[in-house]
């Protein structure tokens, strides 16, 4: 008799078609999604500077960057 904890498990309902629909945001919309809210966040931060009338500081948005880019590496080096 063979053991059935041994066989390759069934898929999910569905499965397939999620893994289709994953795809596509993926590889087809989120860039699309990032690129404006980026340019947003940067658009604000100017009418923030605008409306309070004070300079530029680009200590703290260098800070997150830098923040970002590092978990974003690592992200990248673990995928």
């Amino acid at each position: 008799m063979k053991s059935p904890i041994k066989d390759k498990p069934l898929k999910n309902p569905g499965e397939s078609l999620d893994k289709q629909i994953m795809d596509i945001l993926n590889d087809e919309i989120d860039i699309y999604l990032l690129i404006p809210l980026f340019l947003m966040a940067m658009a604000m931060m100017e009418w923030i500077h605008w409306y309070t009338k004070s300079p530029p500081s680009p200590w703290l948005s260098s800070f997150v960057a830098l923040i970002a880019v590092l978990y974003s590496t690592v992200k990248i080096i673990r995928a």
